[in-house]
């Protein structure tokens, strides 16, 4: 159903917001229109499903800086640009920081509808896979110090007397705090071990890499919420067909 995804529109131009507005009504989608960044963002909500169509040029923040924003703020919604200022290093800037796509005004409705409905797979791409990783934090939580120490050993391929001998325990100790581990994990063998510390050290490493360049100190691996799906390799299977998107 659609009645719940809401497409942004961020562009001072009334006429072509009422003209992306009518389009996205074919389409069955609400839409809300701002004429400048401030606007948008006193009422902006990240858990609101749906996507963001940006004009470049807009009043105080540019699109360029809501969309570095709203990467920022780790907002699920994807963005599309639909711009009267359409230049080269703009689109490659606009592109490379992980927009859907960019066309120029006037836009052909054909492509407007087609970015519109590959930005709401990827944004429910997204959501699925920041609720998984949302669910393995809440597993990972749940181990004790030497259980996470015991999971990176079993997931890097040490064996267990190895193991034992290192943390100074008995190999059956390693045997049962493994059985606990699989368990509270809900993994039923190493593999699926291995996707679950994966991603949560894929999410580290994205926190550590921004905490660092603002305070210097770094996450533990039971951190990170605040990164889910910035960083990590998707987990949710491929995307499903634009056909199929809208219903």
């Amino acid at each position: 159903m659609t009645q719940d995804r809401v497409v942004s529109i961020v562009d001072a131009d009334v006429a072509s917001s009422a003209a992306v507005k009518h389009l996205l009504g074919t389409m069955g989608l609400a839409s809300a229109s701002y004429r400048s960044a401030n606007e948008f963002f006193h009422a902006f909500d990240p858990f609101q499903p749906g996507c963001v169509i940006l004009e470049i040029c807009i009043p105080g923040m540019n699109g360029l800086q809501v969309q570095q924003e709203l990467a920022k703020r780790s907002a699920p919604q994807p963005v599309i640009f639909l711009t009267a200022h359409a230049v080269v290093s703009l689109a490659v800037c606009a592109m490379q920081a992980g927009a859907v796509h960019l066309l120029e005004k006037p836009f052909r409705e054909d492509d407007l509808r087609e970015a519109v409905v590959k930005s709401l797979v990827l944004y429910e791409r997204r959501r699925k896979s920041l609720l998984t990783r949302r669910k393995f934090h809440e597993w990972i939580s749940q181990l004790s110090q030497d259980e996470q120490q015991l999971a990176r050993r079993i997931v890097a391929g040490e064996s267990s007397g190895k193991t034992a001998r290192e943390m100074g325990v008995s190999v059956r100790t390693i045997q049962c705090r493994r059985s606990q581990i699989m368990k509270k994990l809900r993994v039923r063998n190493v593999a699926e071990l291995m996707r679950v510390c994966y991603a949560m050290e894929s999410d580290n490493r994205a926190a550590d890499s921004r905490l660092e360049r603002t305070s210097g100190h770094r996450m533990q691996w039971t951190g990170a919420n605040d990164y889910l799906f910035n960083a990590v390799p998707e987990i949710t299977g491929g995307l499903p067909a634009y056909s199929s998107a809208l219903h």
